[in-house]
């Protein structure tokens, strides 16, 4: 079983929605009493998410500097979020009710497939060798090996894997 975890991928957030998770887990964690001591302190977040927003509307103008100005930020709103992040992990070891008050998204358990159905659209031909054939079908999702199965003549109904 896999533990309960965050997720954090800040690389692959827009602006917008770094702001907007910044903005969450600054929220959630203040007054919260199994985060107390955060590395980086909510008053500090605070002043640098306000101003990393204000950057984001001067940015949209257009100006190399804004827009420098505000990918610098961006990467200092990042490295905060990732310290939080470590912090949160080892304060809440991995309790899921902990992390789901940290305002961090909660990573995807994965869970178990079912059974797969037997392949669709099955072709059978004969083979060049004699007592041959020759078996195509369309891939069933997330199948990774197929069993070919027969029942030989002297076995009566007992089915025998004769391919993988």
């Amino acid at each position: 079983m896999y533990p309960a975890d965050i997720t954090l991928r800040v690389t692959r957030l827009t602006m917008l929605q770094l702001l907007a998770l910044g903005t969450n887990v600054r929220a959630k964690l203040h007054g919260n009493a199994a985060f107390p001591d955060p590395p980086t302190p909510l008053v500090e977040m605070e002043h640098l998410l306000g101003r990393f927003s204000s950057l984001i509307s001067l940015a949209t103008k257009g100006s190399k500097q804004a827009l420098s100005l505000r990918n610098d930020y961006a990467e200092q709103v990042r490295n905060a979020l990732t310290r939080q992040a470590y912090y949160v992990r080892s304060c809440s070891n991995r309790d899921p009710a902990l992390l789901a008050t940290s305002g961090f998204p909660l990573r995807k358990v994965p869970q178990p497939r079912g059974p797969l159905s037997a392949p669709e659209r099955i072709k059978a031909r004969m083979g060049d060798a004699p007592g041959s054939v020759v078996l195509r079908w369309a891939p069933q999702k997330e199948a990774r090996l197929y069993e070919v199965l027969m029942v030989p003549k002297s076995s009566g109904d007992a089915w025998q894997v004769v391919a993988v």
